[in-house]
């Protein structure tokens, strides 16, 4: 997941917002008609439109980066009783925080 949006999710929104910032600001002199309830209301620009849906996206940017990401590495019961008994050289609580740490901070 992290990954993920990290190297595809992340990229693509990140072009889209370009793309409707530079919109907005190549449109914010052509007037138009608002709307309210679905009936005409003040004027208002095109560019400035476009420019609401950037900081809506930007609001829900913030929104997806303040989720923490999370992980469980030791088993059904947190005990690392099947990695024990498959590998008992290892210690297992070290190595899943090294790993989980790695891959879930480390990595952006």
């Amino acid at each position: 997941m992290k990954e993920s949006y990290s190297n595809v999710m992340k990229p693509a929104i990140n072009e889209l917002l370009q793309k409707i910032s530079s919109l907005a600001f190549g449109w914010k002199n052509i007037t138009m008609l608002a709307h309210t309830h679905g009936q005409p209301a003040s004027p208002t620009s095109l560019g400035k439109e476009f420019y609401v849906f950037v900081e809506r996206i930007q609001n829900q940017l913030n929104l997806l980066n303040s989720i923490p990401y999370s992980a469980k590495f030791g088993g059904a019961t947190g005990n690392f009783n099947a990695h024990h008994v498959a590998y008992p050289d290892i210690d297992w609580i070290t190595f899943a925080d090294n790993l989980l740490i790695k891959l879930l901070i480390l990595i952006v």
